[in-house]
């Protein structure tokens, strides 16, 4: 139930995020099936991880790569490894377990977020120029 094909544009799209194909990675004591999804702010993944509550759940950040940890009391346990890219503000990350839901938030760096600029008239927009334009009728 968990553990669903990821079509060819998944695999490329979780390739470009992570620096490799981390399907590949489910192969350990449990399986379980994932989904990313990439907003204006960041990431967002999400894992099916039923009947784990937060404190059987470890999550690190260490050299680039995120480490998911899971251990129950019965002794169901999964570990997930993703490397990250860049544009990820490492310091930011968070996770929540809501339902049997994993949802990790990967926010990117503020530079990287798009932003709208405010398109100036002429003159006025250069940088050192405390004039303001005038209109002329």
């Amino acid at each position: 139930m968990f553990n669903r094909p990821q079509s060819p544009s998944t695999q490329t799209l979780l390739t470009s995020l992570f620096g490799f194909d981390p399907t590949r990675l489910l192969g350990s004591v449990q399986t379980f099936g994932f989904d990313v999804q990439r907003t204006d702010s960041g990431y967002r993944l999400e894992v099916a991880a039923p009947g784990y509550k937060p404190e059987d759940i470890k999550v690190t950040v260490e050299n680039g790569q995120l480490t998911v940890q899971g251990k129950t009391p019965d002794g169901r346990q999964f570990t997930r490894q993703l490397v990250l890219t860049d544009d990820i503000d490492q310091d930011k990350i968070q996770a929540t377990v809501d339902h049997g839901l994993l949802t990790l938030t990967l926010p990117f760096h503020a530079k990287v977020q798009p932003r709208t600029i405010q398109v100036q008239v002429g003159a006025a927009a250069a940088p050192g120029n405390g004039q303001k334009a005038q209109a002329t009728s």
